[in-house]
């Protein structure tokens, strides 16, 4: 199952059922690669957000996250290898 973790403290609002489906689909999913192969808008950032994610929720709102690197996998380019992750934010426009 993969697992997520909220980074930070506090209360990240909720935006409507697609982030509870997103939350579903990640709690089903046995790794990162097995996640993008359900919800396919899930894809790597470039730029200044370079190694972290986005699952589309809604326009050009998403869900961002980045992989949690474990003892066992130092570096890799393999996303089935990727069994934890960290959301970062939660409705954050990653188009601009």
């Amino acid at each position: 199952m993969l697992r997520y973790r909220q980074a930070g403290s506090g209360h990240v609002p909720l935006r409507s059922k697609l982030l509870g489906r997103r939350l579903d689909q990640m709690r089903q999913a046995a790794n990162l690669g097995e996640f993008k192969l359900v919800h396919s808008r899930c894809h790597p950032l470039k730029g200044n957000r370079m190694g972290k994610w986005s699952a589309d929720l809604d326009g050009p709102y998403g869900l961002l996250f980045e992989p949690v690197l474990s003892d066992s996998v130092l570096e890799t380019h393999d996303i089935s290898a990727f069994t934890v992750i960290r959301i970062l934010q939660v409705g954050v426009n990653t188009h601009e």
